[in-house]
């Protein structure tokens, strides 16, 4: 059975014991851990310090000179010996190739997350026809284009008050 397959069997014996649920997976830690279901994997610790790595890596951003935040750290994905690896490295000193690689895979995750968010949705609204379907609009245009005017917006008054507060150290020299 693979490991996967391992707690999702923790987490429904951890319902059928009787906990309350919906459950909090520190509270499924702790019981697995008290009832003796779970121990860390050796390879737990090298798998730890890499998922806390990459998320490290992809909360690192700057501001660019047109005051937009941009990701400054990108993986991109390769394979050695038949085994897929990540390879990490700056925007700003990467190589095209890399950058090619890091944004299309960026893109093939988040189709993949959108085709199970629908595949969800449409199980939920087949599953349960009783009920108002869930709409579900996977055209992003809109979302994107108001949230960008909303950064413009706030680099503008960002830029006005920073425009005042030079204005009136310069009043007070």
């Amino acid at each position: 059975m693979s490991y996967a397959k391992r707690m999702r069997q923790h987490f429904r014996e951890y319902e059928a014991a009787g906990n309350p649920m919906p459950a909090d997976l520190n509270d499924v830690y702790e019981w697995a851990r008290r009832t003796g279901r779970w121990e860390p994997p050796i390879e737990l610790a090298r798998r730890a310090f890499v998922e806390d790595m990459s998320r490290a890596l992809r909360e690192d951003y700057f501001t660019d000179d047109t005051g937009h935040r941009v990701r400054a750290m990108h993986p991109a994905a390769t394979t050695r010996n038949g085994a897929q690896y990540h390879l990490w490295q700056d925007a700003r000193t990467a190589t095209h190739a890399h950058m090619s690689a890091a944004f299309a895979g960026r893109r093939n995750g988040v189709v993949g997350d959108l085709k199970q968010l629908k595949t969800d949705v449409d199980w939920y609204n087949r599953t349960f026809a009783d009920r108002p379907d869930i709409q579900l609009v996977l055209n992003f245009e809109d979302d994107i284009a108001e949230l960008e005017a909303a950064e413009a917006r706030a680099r503008e008054v960002a830029g006005r008050r920073s425009r005042r507060v030079t204005s009136d150290v310069q009043q007070v020299a």
